[in-house]
């Protein structure tokens, strides 16, 4: 979960969320009413490539969805604004993880509500990993 850990740590630099209060790694817990789940989903075959002065480098193609939900839509909304602004075409090395790059999957989706009818959002982001 090296991967989850470092979009966390980058959600909480970009002070968006914060690791095990209002966001959490591969499970959406019943509470807090405003929280977002982190998920890797797959993603395709590594890549090889050149790194630096000429190196070879082997790069994971992975897929993070990041489900949101609050207690009201604003909050949901503010929550997906900031994770956008945070990874989308995003690159640098956090947590000892090099991201080379990171975009939006496909425009966000509405999720309906939830069990207890709090509104929830899924974002899905396509991200370049070096080995």
């Amino acid at each position: 979960m090296a991967v989850l850990d470092a979009v966390a740590d980058r959600l909480l630099a970009a002070g968006v969320a914060t690791p095990g209060t209002n966001l959490f790694l591969g499970h959406l817990p019943s509470g807090p009413d405003t929280c977002t789940a982190l998920f890797l989903r797959g993603g395709a075959a590594p890549v090889r490539g050149m790194g630096p002065a000429g190196t070879p480098a082997e790069l994971d193609l992975v897929t993070v969805q990041a489900m949101i939900r609050g207690g009201t839509i604003p909050q949901v909304e503010a929550l997906q604004t900031g994770i956008i602004a945070a990874l989308d075409h995003w690159w640098g090395t956090i947590s000892g993880v090099v991201i080379q790059y990171s975009e939006l999957s496909y425009a966000p989706a509405d999720l309906g509500m939830d069990e207890n009818r709090r509104p929830m959002r899924s974002v899905v982001l396509k991200l370049m990993v070096r080995r």
